[in-house]
């Protein structure tokens, strides 16, 4: 079964708000990676829109460059969604689908923007993952052109 442009569009939009939800609930190991997928369908929305061949695996920034999303960004908003996909790539890993909180725990550790965060590094990494989707997510939609 194949998928079609707006099937990850929807599903990007769908993902971001279950993401919001989890997060919500306190489910941040669940927010953060469903932060991550939702930018993942949104470009593999613009893949399939402009019918360009899937060879970026689950590499946001090579998904990002070679869907022509960024293409489609005004000059005024790139600073905006280049900050957001630069600070999701360093928090989000596809592999986080198979971590516990231990596990990313000890991963946020390594994100050198996080050094001086006290507290719950999960949930303010969740946060911001969540944050950076958001930018990505809602500018797709915004420029979506069927």
């Amino acid at each position: 079964m194949g998928f079609h442009a707006n099937t990850y569009r929807f599903a990007a939009e769908e993902r971001l708000r279950e993401a919001h939800s989890a997060h919500e609930q306190k489910s941040f190991v669940l927010a953060h990676y469903l932060s991550g997928v939702a930018v993942e369908c949104m470009f593999r929305a613009y893949l399939a829109r402009n019918k360009r061949p899937f060879d970026a695996r689950h590499d946001l920034r090579k998904l990002s460059k070679s869907s022509g999303f960024e293409d489609d960004v005004p000059e005024s908003g790139s600073a905006a969604i280049f900050s957001a996909l630069a600070e999701l790539r360093a928090r989000w890993k596809n592999s986080h689908r198979y971590s516990d909180l231990k596990d990313l725990n000890a991963f946020v550790r390594t994100i050198e923007w996080d050094r001086k965060i006290k507290g719950d590094r999960v949930k303010y990494s969740s946060a911001r993952a969540l944050a950076s989707a958001g930018v990505l997510v809602n500018m797709g939609v915004k420029l979506w052109k069927p």
